[in-house]
């Protein structure tokens, strides 16, 4: 596989093709289902940052700081290809803030963190319903069941803005 590792779009092109032989799913199914996650997470705001809890940062929400989800997926994209990605270039003195990054950028993040996630796969998630159980399980990070409703209500609202 022949790749740019510092431009953004080869990268994630790169991981949707990995992830399609993976997982065995279409690439447009995959970005749909990440649209989506990041619609519920942030309506799909690339510079979003979480106001109460987290700190949760970018269209993802990851959590920035040390040991927190933001650094477990830089590590697990460094460990995908043996090195790191330009754009991320002062990620650690930012604390693993992914708002300043772009939306390739982020997605890379993303698909490496779910990629290298032992118990995470999109095989066989094809209805919304299966998407919030992904989303529950293997991005959202806490217990509290009631996000499932706000899982419901923003994916709505994602189909209407669509």
């Amino acid at each position: 596989m022949s790749f740019n590792i510092n431009d953004a779009t080869s990268l994630r092109d790169s991981l949707l093709t990995i992830a399609e032989n993976q997982w065995k799913i279409d690439r447009k199914d995959l970005m749909e289902h990440m649209n989506k996650i990041a619609y519920v997470e942030s309506l799909g705001k690339i510079d979003a940052v979480q106001e109460s809890g987290g700190p949760g940062r970018g269209m993802f929400q990851y959590e920035m700081g040390k040991n927190q989800a933001g650094q477990t997926a830089v590590k697990r994209l460094v460990e995908l290809f043996g090195s790191s990605p330009s754009f991320l270039d002062g990620i650690v003195e930012k604390e693993f803030d992914f708002s300043g990054l772009s939306k390739e950028a982020q997605e890379s993040l993303f698909l490496a963190d779910k990629l290298k996630d032992l118990t995470a796969s999109f095989k066989d998630v094809d209805t919304d319903e299966e998407l919030k159980d992904f989303w529950f399980k293997e991005h959202y990070a806490g217990t509290d069941s009631t996000k499932l409703d706000l899982f419901d209500r923003q994916l709505t609202d994602y189909k209407k803005a669509k």
